[in-house]
């Protein structure tokens, strides 16, 4: 997943972070991850979703919540933000 990031492969990305999930879907780093692909891919709905996942996984990960807000910013949720 990380060599298809940094090619900027973001589907494969995703891709790589979603089979990774089912099998552990407690790794709030995938989680946080895959929020990043979607929210640079545009998704910034499904980027909050994900990246609410980390949070609640790593509730003390400050890059995790800062990347929730500037999603949630993104996806017109200032309040989320």
């Amino acid at each position: 997943a990380e060599i298809a990031l940094a090619a900027g492969q973001l589907d494969e990305a995703d891709a790589w972070y979603a089979r990774l999930l089912r099998e552990q879907p407690d790794d709030a780093y995938a989680w946080a991850q895959r929020g990043e692909v979607a929210f640079k891919s545009g998704r910034a709905e499904a980027a909050l979703v994900y990246l609410e996942q980390a949070t609640a996984l790593e509730p003390t990960a400050v890059g995790y919540w800062l990347s929730l807000a500037a999603a949630a910013a993104a996806a017109g949720e200032p309040e989320r933000a």
